[in-house]
């Protein structure tokens, strides 16, 4: 499962594959700043696609360099602007303020994520220009941005992005969490932050699908959702029934926000383990993180060992004898103990077990407390705790910003 490469040679083959897929996104001529220009070079179809995102009536009976203009301009209305650059999600958002900041920003090279939809939308285009890779924020653009009162809304919009942050962490620690004590934990950061606030956040960020939605007071996991969309109460009041009584596990907010990665987990040794045990069955890694994934879900959710054995057959995963079989139950009932559970509020079974006095009561455990929340560190602080072993959900040191485990540890 490991690479034959080395580190510096993988570094250097994910750069040259990033690279290559930048060129291919680039337009190749010296930077355009103006967004008329640029939206006139690209495709007929792109252009009718922006013009529908910005409610321009009668696309098709305009001329193509027309047609760029009025998208152009449309926008630039800070109100299109606004709904453009909701779309983009906290990681896009940071990249598009690095380059915004900048008349032209160079880069080396820039894993597609952070760029492709703004690109899309209109909001920066990349070009490839004597051998540079070079981004730029079209002049209408800024100055839409200028218009939306600049400061105040990168302020709003920021806030914005944490609450979704910490909407998605919540919902993949806790399984659902009451508003009233997401907007607790976000005071801790930000003074003055109302219910009220939050939940319109919260309601917005809908159109972007992300991993939540709202239910009864609450911002849960769309776990909880069936095919329709609608949330099952049933099931949302089963997990608040079995922790009912229960202390929540209160991490910082920057081990909490860890979390807003959905397949995101401290049990990176268990999963590892398991990974091996079911490795040895197998002899083949295709496949084989996202049934990691799968199960370690399952382990949130506390379902049973034998719905967890069902997910193993659903990726044709089958003992060949009974020592096989033992090795891999004991690699899920080890992941099942040291994984944060909705039903317990946060807390691992091994966790939950270490922390109950004599009395009954509970202490405060990891790096998280039982009894009050743990003070709330600023969300940009530089913390990078040096590890000797790259785990699962570890950055790749081979540079290609995507997890260990997605990269070079296949």
């Amino acid at each position: 499962m490991k690479s034959n490469f080395s580190e510096e040679e993988l570094r250097q083959r994910v750069k040259e594959a990033v690279i290559s897929i930048n060129k291919e996104d680039a337009m190749h001529c010296a930077p355009i700043h103006s967004l008329a220009e640029i939206l006139a070079h690209q495709k007929a179809d792109d252009l009718y696609w922006l013009a529908r995102m910005v409610r321009i009536k009668y696309i098709t009976k305009h001329k193509k360099a027309e047609l760029a203009v009025k998208i152009a301009k449309e926008i630039s209305d800070p109100e299109n602007l606004e709904l453009l650059l909701f779309g983009l999600d906290f990681s896009r958002w940071m990249f598009f303020l690095d380059v915004a900041e900048k008349h032209e920003y160079i880069v080396d090279s820039v894993l597609p994520d952070y760029y492709e939809l703004s690109q899309k939308f209109g909001l920066l285009q990349l070009f490839f220009h004597e051998e540079k890779l070079i981004f730029v924020v079209p002049d209408e653009v800024k100055a839409g941005l200028k218009a939306l009162d600049e400061d105040d809304y990168i302020v709003f919009k920021s806030f914005s992005e944490d609450v979704i942050r910490f909407a998605s962490a919540a919902v993949n620690l806790y399984g659902a969490l009451p508003i009233s004590l997401l907007t607790e934990i976000l005071e801790e950061e930000y003074k003055h932050v109302t219910v009220p606030e939050i939940l319109t956040i919260l309601d917005q960020a809908g159109i972007r699908n992300e991993g939540f939605c709202l239910f009864d007071g609450n911002v849960v996991h769309r776990f909880f959702e069936d095919e329709n969309g609608e949330v099952s109460a049933e099931a949302v009041q089963a997990v608040l029934e079995k922790r009912a009584g229960r202390a929540r596990y209160c991490p910082s907010a920057e081990a909490l926000l860890e979390y807003a990665d959905p397949d995101f987990t401290e049990a990176i040794d268990e999963c590892e383990r398991l990974e091996e045990a079911i490795y040895a069955i197998v002899g083949d890694a295709k496949g084989l993180d996202n049934l990691i994934d799968d199960i370690a879900f399952a382990c949130r959710i506390d379902a049973p060992v034998k719905d967890i054995l069902s997910i193993l057959s659903n990726y044709d995963v089958e003992f060949s004898d009974t020592r096989s079989a033992e090795s891999v139950i004991q690699a899920i009932i080890a992941l099942k103990n040291r994984s944060r559970s909705w039903t317990l509020f946060g807390y691992s079974p091994v966790e939950l077990r270490k922390t109950v006095r004599t009395d009954g009561t509970l202490t405060g455990a990891g790096s998280g407390s039982a009894t009050g929340r743990a003070k709330i560190v600023p969300l940009f602080g530089q913390s990078n705790p040096q590890s000797v072993k790259t785990g699962r959900n570890d950055p790749c040191p081979c540079g290609s910003g995507k997890k260990y485990k997605k990269c070079c540890g296949k």
